[in-house]
């Protein structure tokens, strides 16, 4: 089993799971209300002490919401490359617990598109 372990635990959000939660908590608070379904989010991407408050009030939209399956997409910070990386991991780890990769899914999405399977994008920030 492959496992994609956190790369900014501990820098750029806390690594301990209660603080992290109730941090969390503390930025997303009242759901915002929306008439529809949520079919997609963009929402920044920095610490949580540059980006927190806004990604707060756009992660509120899923408060209360399920979801069969959710594809993030993220910037990659230290390799150069066209399209995208998927990586070939079973879970990402997080101070939060484990969320299981949906492999069936990344392979079929894979599949005659400029993605690839390439793992190193996702494991420079983790690196020691």
């Amino acid at each position: 089993m492959r496992i994609r372990k956190p790369a900014a635990a501990g820098s750029f959000y806390p690594s301990d799971p209660e603080r992290l939660a109730s941090y969390v908590d503390s930025l997303v608070g009242e759901r915002l209300e929306l008439e529809g379904e949520v079919e997609g989010l963009i929402s920044p991407h920095a610490g949580y002490d540059y980006s927190g408050p806004i990604a707060g009030r756009v992660y509120s939209l899923l408060r209360g919401r399920s979801f069969k399956r959710v594809l993030l997409i993220g910037p990659s910070h230290f390799v150069d490359f066209d399209g995208l990386s998927l990586g070939s991991f079973d879970l990402f780890e997080t101070p939060l617990g484990a969320v299981r990769v949906d492999r069936e899914a990344v392979d079929a999405y894979a599949r005659g598109r400029r993605w690839m399977l390439e793992d190193l994008p996702h494991l420079l920030g983790t690196l020691p």
